[in-house]
């Protein structure tokens, strides 16, 4: 069994205004990981990139495993995910891990696309 919690666990404080989502995410993150909380999952939203605050906090906290929960795939091209992902894996030390999927309608319009789906 894994256990991890996904960030932001606020998402209201995150929110504040002032308040800097990429720093909240890293306390958030170091609070948990001086817990001994062994992983933390990052869902992609439209104030920060999952994957490079991901990078971030891998960088930042060596002892504890990163990894997105979900990632859209249909804002995104392939090659330029490939590449977010294998920098996001090397700032981690191979501690990176990539979730990937459509997403909820509400979100992928939001991006433009009404109904994502796999062709």
């Amino acid at each position: 069994m894994r256990i991890g919690v996904a960030l932001p666990t606020d998402y209201y404080n995150q929110l504040t205004p002032g308040v800097n989502p990429v720093d909240y995410l890293l306390d958030q993150a170091r609070k948990l990981a001086d817990l001994g909380v062994p992983a933390v999952w990052l869902t992609q939203r439209f104030d920060y990139d999952a994957l490079a605050v991901a990078a971030l906090i891998g960088r930042e906290l060596p002892d504890i495993t990163v990894g997105t929960a979900i990632v859209p795939i249909h804002p995104r091209h392939p090659n330029a995910l490939a590449m977010q992902a294998q920098t996001a894996q090397a700032a981690t030390g191979g501690r990176f891990e990539l979730g990937l999927g459509l997403s909820m309608p509400e979100i992928a319009a939001g991006y433009g696309n009404a109904h994502p789906r796999i062709r």
